[in-house]
């Protein structure tokens, strides 16, 4: 190395050491290739001040001056850490001639030495078409194999490493280890040769693809309705690399840098592992079992393996295992590969690797084997998915899988509904799960108990019969007795457990706020319609025993609950009746329970609310005032109880929505009052802290608000609606992936900056428009497929955007205005609601006056056209609708007035 190209290494590291500069801003610099010094480059760029670059330069002078002022030593002297992503980011070369490093590109590379220019040779049969991809030792070129007429991928040793021996008995290595591993999941090499000056090439099947890296950072942007499937597949292609490495292993060949960049994804499903330059093979098995595989891979005499360094590192820092970063060569074996593949699958989990790749010390976070755990980082991770990375992650070698074909056969257990050797479900995921695997054990096991007493009884009867000895009779019958009692109790607890799980799984699927997002519905009933299967099949099962009454109208509520999800309020009407009339039964015996009342009350009020989406309120006021009836004394018997206090507040509100629905407001806003009252009285007290409540509080004021508004009361509406925003930032913070709370709080800043708006009180007005466009903003963001958000997030752009017009801030209003066109001017084929053409007409219109305004005539003439032209549509559809009329008046007028300026203008420009 020139001694310039040292002094330029010494002078990034310490630029690196002191915290002016990231390994990425070298790499940067490096870039520029102009044959400046690394310092003039950093400050040409802008990456260093001149102060700062004195500061670097004295350090570097120091580190001279501790070496008596030899360069090598001094870079000799850097500590492994800082040598290695040196390596990796600080060429001294110039760069590659691929403009975007194709799709291999490796963002995290690996340490060897620096890039170099390709040599324009070329062996006959291939003839170099373009470059591809450049590494550390060879530059890959897509070229054509005369011989077959196709492209492959030709591999050449760089020009700046090909006399260096050492160099080219790697770059041997590498191919002869990469065409001796016939497996699937290795790229076929079809030829090994060399020029005539002795430089080595091969060439290789071309990939048509992406690696796995990219991939996963283009699943991290996937909407959320398409990453389940996507998450899957990339699971998959896991398991294909593992069952790879897998068999690498088993022929005594370790790969040492795997890592998300050197797994290639074909076009067509094909999942390989690329980039075998710092493989090793040891010409034995590292295989466990004696599978009858070919023999260990044996180089020639031009590729033998040569012994590493002790305390050298090799690979890819980030991604590098504990023994590797602490150079222990001893200890490097299958279990090395494990953890890179468990690093692997951290990044699959979280969409970043375990270590930061700029931290100077990453070597050293490497060896202590701590980092952040992948559900800390993603909480969305498979909690036996994060348990499997971590065993492979282990510090001790010894504690990783045994094999990488353990490990993929881990996570193929994950993705068939089968528990993992390295996580220990809850008691409640293994209920749920034998369930899915017992369906038909279940129902059989509640008849059983059935079938053990008639039989009992059949015994009884014969042994009488038969004239055998009482007292041998009795001891016979006591017997069959435990025995028969024994099953049933056995029957009873299997079915208990079963109903238990199911019952789970249907509250955490309705309730899941993630699934209650619009993108998510179909999964939501996918997945609730497998709750709905066991519940009809149990009905089926129980017919009218008498003992599973309890049961069996819970069922019905359930599945009264699933069908209104599912397929809507009218078919929920018939299983909610039949829950009612068991329970109602029930409740008029002499042995009710307050449990009994409580879901009584329950299916009582989802009947009613059901009728109140049908339009029929006399049906559902009815229903409201029978569980009023129950839930107030309830909550009397149950004074402290803030749930049972809850649920009679909700049916409160639910009879004030009513009368708000007939136009009684006044009638309306008691009842929402006297609602609010009953969820005050606890909302101070211990169980007050629950969202539950929090989001009822919340709910009731945005109601309330809405009601006042309506009875033009704006100053109480605007207490109310401040109340509510209270309530669900508290609600929000508590459950942040709710959907619904922060789609209510954006809801609630609109209307009260309509009020500001009115009032004409416009720094508190834009305050809360400001605030609900970045609440609606997010859930836009959040939930691309839901047309409710986007239309939610327009209307609050055109209020802002008429605001700020109106205080003489045009620009400013015009961004608002075209935004909130742009959210509404959806395709046809997406079916756009009248109200959201409506809208957008509307939106058209206002820009297009700013336009004009603003001296874009052009644009704006065109814009109001494209207003006229929304609005003409929808009047010719709606031809009974006044108010579609008026808008298309409002954007005619609007027309004409631009149109007519345009005519004055010159005249007023020669004035």
């Amino acid at each position: 190395m020139e001694a310039s190209d040292e002094l330029d290494l010494l002078f990034g590291a310490a630029a690196v050491e002191l915290g002016l500069l990231t390994p990425d801003h070298l790499a940067d610099a490096a870039a520029m290739g102009n044959g400046a010094a690394l310092r003039e480059r950093l400050e040409g760029l802008g990456l260093l001040t001149g102060e700062d670059a004195a500061r670097t330069q004295q350090e570097v002078e120091r580190r001279l001056a501790a070496h008596g002022g030899d360069s090598s030593r001094a870079v000799a002297s850097l500590p492994p850490d800082m040598q290695c992503l040196l390596d990796g980011h600080l060429t001294v070369a110039p760069p590659a001639t691929s403009q975007d490093g194709g799709p291999g590109a490796d963002p995290f590379v690996t340490c060897v030495s620096g890039s170099r220019e390709a040599s324009a040779d070329q062996p006959r049969r291939f003839t170099i078409l373009r470059p591809h991809q450049q590494g550390g030792l060879g530059l890959v070129s897509i070229a054509r194999d005369s011989d077959f007429n196709r492209e492959v991928a030709l591999k050449e040793i760089l020009p700046a490493s090909a006399d260096d021996q050492h160099n080219r008995r790697r770059f041997v290595r590498e191919a002869e280890i990469t065409g001796a591993l016939e497996h699937p999941g290795v790229v076929p090499v079809y030829s090994l040769g060399q020029y005539e000056d002795g430089r080595p090439y091969y060439a290789m099947r071309f990939i048509h693809g992406a690696d796995l890296q990219q991939a996963i950072d283009a699943y991290r942007l996937l909407p959320p309705d398409k990453k389940p499937l996507r998450f899957r597949q990339l699971l998959g292609c896991f398991v294909d690399v593992c069952h790879t490495i897998h068999y690498a292993h088993s022929r005594g060949v370790l790969h040492r840098d795997l890592k998300p960049s050197n797994i290639m994804l074909g076009d067509y499903g094909e999942t390989l592992v690329v980039d075998w330059g710092l493989a090793k093979a040891s010409g034995e098995s590292h295989s466990l079992d004696d599978t009858g595989s070919a023999p260990a891979v044996e180089l020639s005499g031009n590729s033998a393996a040569e012994m590493t360094a002790a305390g050298r590192v090799i690979g890819t820092p980030i991604y590098m295992s504990p023994e590797q970063a602490a150079g222990r060569h001893d200890r490097i074996g299958p279990a090395t590969d494990v953890y890179c593949l468990g690093a692997t699958l951290y990044q699959l989990l979280t969409g970043a690797p375990p270590f930061d790749p700029n931290n100077p010390n990453v070597l050293a976070a490497v060896r202590s084997g701590i980092f952040e755990p992948p559900r800390k980082r993603a909480s969305d991770a498979p909690k036996a998915l994060s348990a499997i990375c971590r065993k492979a992650m282990a510090l001790e070698p010894g504690d990783r899988y045994p094999t990488c074909g353990e490990l993929g056969l881990d996570v193929e257990r994950w993705l068939a509904d089968q528990p993992v050797s390295a996580y220990e479900e809850p008691l409640s995921a293994r209920a749920w799960r034998w369930v899915r695997g017992h369906r038909t054990l279940v129902l059989s096991g509640m008849t059983a108990a059935v079938v053990a007493l008639v039989a009992l009884t059949l015994g009884v009867l014969l042994l009488s019969s038969a004239n055998q000895k009482i007292t041998a009779a009795k001891d016979q019958a006591d017997l069959n007795l435990q025995e028969a009692v024994a099953q049933r109790q056995r029957a009873e607890e299997n079915a208990e457990l079963a109903r238990q799980a199911v019952r789970d799984y249907y509250v955490r699927v309705s309730e899941e706020s993630l699934l209650d997002q619009p993108g998510m519905h179909p999964l939501r009933n996918d997945l609730l319609r497998q709750a709905l299967d066991y519940y009809q099949g149990f009905l089926a099962e129980s017919g009218d025993d008498q003992q599973l009454q309890a049961e069996a109208a819970a069922a019905h509520y359930y599945v009264g609950k699933i069908t209104e999800v599912i397929d809507g309020p009218e078919q929920a009407l018939e299983h909610y009746d039949q829950a009612a009339q068991i329970q109602q039964a029930q409740l008029e015996s002499a042995a009710a329970t307050d449990q009994q009342a409580i879901d009584y009350a329950l299916t009582l009020n989802a009947t009613g609310r059901a009728y109140q989406k049908l339009q029929r309120p006399d049906d559902a006021f009815d229903l409201y005032e029978q569980a009023i009836s129950i839930r107030q004394q309830l909550a009397e018997e149950q004074p402290d109880s803030a749930e049972r206090a809850r649920e009679l507040a909700s049916t409160v509100m639910n009879v004030g929505l009513l009368f708000a629905g007939y136009g009684d407001r006044e009638e309306a806003l008691a009842r929402l009052q006297h609602a609010q009252s009953i969820r005050a009285a606890h909302a101070d007290g211990e169980a007050g802290a629950g969202p539950l409540l929090l989001r009822d509080l919340g709910i009731g004021s945005l109601n309330t608000a809405l009601v006042l508004l309506e009875l033009q009361r704006p100053e109480e509406a605007a207490a109310q609606l401040r109340d509510a925003i209270e309530q669900f930032e508290r609600a929000a913070a508590a459950e942040p992936n709710n959907v619904a709370d922060l789609s209510r709080l954006a809801t609630c800043r609109r209307v009260l900056a309509d009020i500001h708006a009115a009032r004409d009180d416009v720094p508190a007005a834009i305050e809360q428009y400001r605030a609900a466009t970045e609440l609606m903003t997010s859930l836009v963001i959040r939930n691309p497929e839901a047309p409710a958000y986007q239309l939610d997030l327009a209307g609050a752009r055109m209020n802002l955007g008429m605001l700020l017009r109106s205080i003489n801030l045009p620009d400013e209003a015009l961004a608002e205005l075209e935004s909130a066109v742009e959210l509404l001017d959806v395709p046809p084929e997406e079916s756009p609601t009248p109200r959201q053409r409506r809208d957008l007409g509307a939106a058209q219109r206002e820009a297009g006056r700013l336009q004009v305004e603003l001296g874009e005539r052009d644009k704006g003439l065109a814009t109001l056209r494209a207003s006229q032209e929304t609005l003409k549509s929808l009047v010719r559809e709606h031809p009974g609708q006044q108010e579609f009329s008026s808008e298309l008046s409002k954007t005619n007028e609007a027309l004409n007035e631009a149109e007519e300026s345009e005519e004055n203008a010159p005249s007023e420009k020669a004035a």
